[in-house]
């Protein structure tokens, strides 16, 4: 595994996402896109009356709402303060703070479940949020994260890289970070979750699909639900710019069956338990 700079990349991250929380919450392709996991993950760690449940990387909250609507009782965090402001917003079943995921601000034992939408991609040391997860968990509680399926799995992954081979660079100035796609190889996150201290660690792909009505709508997914790959496409020459939006878009409507557009974007949900 390459070395890179955690705090730099920490410090893009939360960056990025304070740029993008009104346009990620305000999205309906990535609201339907990353909600579509929400309640798999609320499932997965048992969310109902009487139970706490974390939500680390939060986002906008549609898995804390998932939560929420339970009944149980839900606390969110989120490295980016634009984005507890938009889940304190959007969310008021549950309470939100500002904390990085490395250095969650509880107790041990403090919650029965701990769920992360999509996070692992962001987390600079994701062995660390894992430890902190199981800290903060008590016996017999249980985590659920989900992340991406690696690119072979993800054809719009492939699009975008395409589309930006062909028309600009990859050369751009922005943090070296973590492998986005590490813990979608199953052999990967049992060992590394086995070894912190967790048990029963399972992994399952999620179909997901996100419907368009029309292939522009996919820039959603670049410019407004990422932060690594946005950068990517912000740091390109107008010229350039506008021939990967058409390459993009190109590709994305090439994936239409008759009057249906839809783009899979298949997840991988992670479950394991403290002992």
């Amino acid at each position: 595994m390459s070395e890179f700079d955690a705090r730099a990349f920490r410090e893009f991250e939360t960056a990025g996402w304070d740029d993008v929380a009104e346009a990620y919450s305000g999205s309906d392709v990535v609201a339907d896109l990353t909600g579509g996991v929400a309640a798999a993950l609320a499932d997965a760690v048992g969310a109902g009356p009487g139970r706490r449940i974390l939500d680390v990387a939060c986002g906008p909250g549609a898995a804390s709402r998932a939560a929420a609507d339970r009944g149980a009782d839900v606390v969110g965090t989120d490295i980016s303060e634009a984005m507890v402001e938009v889940a304190t917003r959007e969310v008021p079943g549950a309470r939100f703070r500002r904390a990085p995921a490395e250095q969650l601000p509880f107790p041990a034992g403090s919650f029965d479940g701990v769920m992360s939408g999509f996070g692992l991609p962001h987390f600079a040391e994701p062995e660390r949020v894992f430890e902190e997860v199981l800290r903060v968990l008590g016996h017999g509680g249980r985590m659920a994260f989900t992340t991406w399926c690696t690119p072979d799995k993800v054809p719009f992954f492939g699009v975008v890289f395409a589309a930006v081979l062909e028309h600009g660079s990859l050369d751009v100035p922005m943090p070296d970070g973590p492998d986005m796609f590490r813990f979608a190889v199953e052999e990967e996150a049992v060992d590394v979750l086995t070894s912190i201290g967790f048990t029963h660690v399972g992994v399952t792909e999620q179909p997901l699909r996100v419907r368009l009505e029309e292939s522009s709508q996919a820039m959603d997914l670049l410019t407004s639900a990422t932060v690594r790959t946005r950068a990517l496409f912000e740091a390109q020459t107008t010229e350039a710019k506008e021939a990967i939006v058409s390459a993009m878009c190109d590709a994305v409507e090439a994936m239409r069956d008759g009057d249906e557009l839809t783009v899979p974007m298949p997840a991988v949900l992670i479950v394991a338990a403290r002992p």
